[in-house]
């Protein structure tokens, strides 16, 4: 599916068959929900957690981008394209916003950094980041009606609010009913 998406830009051809990936994005986040929980259970409400807690992700996730990031600012470079230093820049560090990086497939890690820091908060305080994680669903919710009726909110407000945050929500849920008990273990 990433491939499709990227092949125009250099005028490779697309190939249908690989559309029925366009879901495996959401099938990422509710992973990814799942995964987060279970593997950082231990340390909500452990707000000396923090830190380490984001150390592990940005280890995980940073290397890996910025060599790609820059391998592909430099093969375009080599190849006499040209990469624009501020789309590389803003590839490098996946913050929440709408701005084009430079590889397009970057968006999904702007909503899983927005996922990464909600559960930070629930981190640092288990009460204040419950309570947040029920806003945010709340606010996907109210975004999902305003869409429905042709006024939905624009700009970041549209990437925090989006229909990948019930992704990891439900991964996040399906996590605590899987310790629970509640979900089969094999």
């Amino acid at each position: 599916f990433h491939a499709n998406v990227a092949a125009p830009r250099f005028g490779g051809p697309t190939v249908h068959l690989l559309a029925l990936g366009r879901h495996g994005v959401d099938c990422f986040c509710v992973r990814s929900g799942f995964i987060i929980v279970t593997a950082h259970r231990g340390e909500i409400g452990r707000p000396g957690a923090v830190g380490s807690y984001l150390l592990k992700r940005a280890i995980r996730l940073l290397p890996m981008l910025w060599l790609v990031v820059l391998g592909w600012a430099a093969l375009r470079l080599a190849a006499g394209v040209g990469a624009d230093p501020a789309q590389v820049a803003r590839s490098l560090l996946p913050w929440p916003s709408l701005a084009r990086p430079d590889q397009v497939v970057i968006w999904t890690l702007r909503h899983e950094i927005v996922f990464y820091l909600v559960f930070a908060v629930l981190i640092a305080n288990a009460r204040i980041g419950t309570v947040l994680f029920a806003l945010w669903g709340a606010g996907v919710l109210a975004q999902a009606a305003a869409v429905a009726a042709g006024s939905p909110l624009t700009g970041v407000p549209s990437l925090v609010l989006s229909t990948y945050a019930p992704d990891f929500l439900m991964g996040a849920g399906a996590a605590q009913l899987h310790r629970r008990g509640r979900l089969p273990h094999d």
